[in-house]
């Protein structure tokens, strides 16, 4: 499949990063049987009957209320888990050394057009993450609610005000991400600007690269507190 229809850019604060790739997808009838895969998923992550997504308080860094022995006895390749209070987005982050290899592949490895939800190869899990830490997942173009679906919410201020918070849980911690820009950008602009780069050799280039992406955000800029 190719690489990208459209990229949601959401700046993050605590100085990371972190990009959702929206590839569109129309099936209709795979749908419910996308959901079931990953409910049944959510619902062995979750420990002791705690669910992420009914925005329990939480300090950050403390012991993560996702069990993770248990994904990993499942998928390996997990290192995280991410969540957007409020919306449908509750699911396993997975990382691979082949970039393409969960466009195709769902969290239990089965062929499906819904894939996973996934981490760029060269990001570093679990914490301190990198400075731009890349998600890919699909825009199911025939459901509101499957994997990157929600996202395109975003280009809605009101969407966006009510949905500010990301939680991202690993098997060391737990912490929380702020949105502070919304971007569509075309993989086309990465000749002239690297927004997928994930190293920076200074603070300085770094504030360049949030500079540069907030002068593109929809709505734009946004306080980065």
């Amino acid at each position: 499949m190719k690489r990208a229809a459209l990229v949601m850019a959401l700046l993050i604060i605590v100085g990371v990063f972190i990009y959702f790739a929206l590839y569109p997808f129309s099936d209709q009838q795979q749908n419910k049987e996308f959901e079931n895969t990953y409910r049944e998923i959510q619902s062995i992550a979750y420990k002791a009957g705690v669910n992420p997504s009914s925005n329990i308080s939480y300090a950050e860094n403390e012991q993560s209320a996702v069990d993770f022995d248990a994904l990993l006895a499942i998928n390996p390749d997990t290192v995280a888990w991410i969540e957007i209070p409020g919306t449908s987005m509750n699911y396993p982050v997975v990382q691979s050394e082949n970039d393409s290899y969960y466009e195709k592949y769902d969290f239990n490895r089965k062929r499906a057009a819904c894939g996973a939800i996934f981490a760029q190869s060269n990001n570093k899990f679990p914490e301190p993450f990198d400075k731009n830490t890349v998600l890919y997942g699909h825009n199911m173009s025939s459901s509101k609610t499957l994997m990157f679906s929600p996202l395109l919410g975003y280009k809605d201020k009101e969407f966006l005000d009510a949905h500010r918070r990301v939680n991202m849980y690993t098997p060391t911690g737990n912490s929380a991400w702020k949105v502070v820009a919304v971007c569509h950008l075309s993989i086309d602009v990465l000749t002239d600007f690297n927004f997928m780069e994930i190293t920076f050799e200074s603070a300085e280039d770094f504030n360049k690269h949030m500079e540069h992406l907030q002068s593109r955000s929809i709505h734009g800029k946004f306080e980065l507190v």
